[in-house]
């Protein structure tokens, strides 16, 4: 810790102990000031490592979601295909006879008159 090397240089005969607890003193009152100067900088750095890494989720998620309504709407289409080739011919089918009852209906009508 902060202790060490004013015990060091006290056992040493350097320093008196006074000395030593003074140097010791100064040492852990840096320390404590730079402690929250360290814990801010560990803050942000964990919070722009967690922004980041909410966005690539969030560009995860969300191709996820658009490659699954894709594949979705796919099946949805592929399922739903033969109805709808059924419905275009039975329309189709319904349209040829509506206009061949209305070509007989006019030829009809054109027989009543010349009688």
């Amino acid at each position: 810790g902060s202790g060490v090397v004013p015990a060091t240089l006290s056992m040493s005969g350097s320093l008196d102990m006074t000395t030593g607890m003074v140097a010791s003193g100064t040492l852990a009152l840096l320390g404590c000031a730079s402690l929250p100067l360290s814990n801010r900088h560990a803050a942000q750095s964990f919070e722009n490592k967690w922004m980041d890494d909410a966005t690539q989720l969030e560009a995860a998620i969300e191709t996820l979601f658009k490659d699954a309504l894709h594949q979705i709407r796919t099946e949805l289409s592929d399922s739903v295909a033969p109805y709808s080739r059924y419905v275009k011919t039975e329309g189709d089918w319904l349209k040829e006879l509506s206009d061949q009852m209305e070509t007989g209906i006019s030829r009809a009508h054109g027989l009543r008159s010349k009688i």
